[in-house]
C-alpha cells in the first residue's frame, strides 16, 4: 500500500483482499466527499473558475454627481452582484481601470468613472 498525497491509499501489486478492499472502499468515500480545499484534496486555483465579460461602451455614459459618468448595465447571464467578482478593463487595451461598481439591482450594476471617452469591459468571476 502506497499513501499518495492528500492522504489517499493506493494499492500496489500483491495487496491482499483484506488491504485492497478497505482502501478502495475508503478511496470510495474519500472522492465522494472532498471539497478542493487544499487538505482533503487539491485546491481549485481561481483559473479554474470561467469568466464572463460585457462592455460598457463610452457613449453609453452620463454626466453623474461630482463629475463622474455613470452608466447602469446588465451583468452577463448567470451572473448576479452578491455572488461575483468583477474588474474593469479598458476594452481595446485589455488593460485594468479603477471604476466604481455599485449595485443597480441582483442582476445589473452602475459604473461610475472619471472618463468617458472609454469602452469599458466588465469582467465578471
Amino acid at each position: 500500500m502506497v499513501i499518495l498525497a492528500y492522504g489517499v491509499e493506493q494499492p500496489t501489486t500483491g495487496d491482499p483482499g483484506s488491504v485492497f478492499f478497505p482502501a478502495l472502499e475508503h478511496l470510495c468515500q474519500r472522492m465522494s466527499f472532498h471539497d478542493h480545499d487544499g487538505i482533503n484534496s487539491a485546491p481549485v486555483s481561481g483559473t479554474s473558475v470561467s469568466g464572463a465579460s460585457v462592455v460598457a461602451l463610452g457613449a453609453g455614459f452620463t454626466q453623474g454627481v461630482n463629475l463622474l459618468w455613470t452608466q447602469t448595465i446588465a451583468l452577463p447571464a448567470g451572473y448576479t452582484y452578491a455572488n461575483s467578482m468583477m474588474q474593469c478593463r479598458d476594452n481595446s487595451t485589455g488593460e485594468v481601470i479603477y471604476c466604481d461598481i455599485s449595485q443597480a439591482s441582483p442582476t445589473s450594476v452602475t459604473i461610475s468613472a472619471i472618463f468617458n471617452d472609454l469602452d469599458v469591459e466588465v469582467f465578471c468571476k
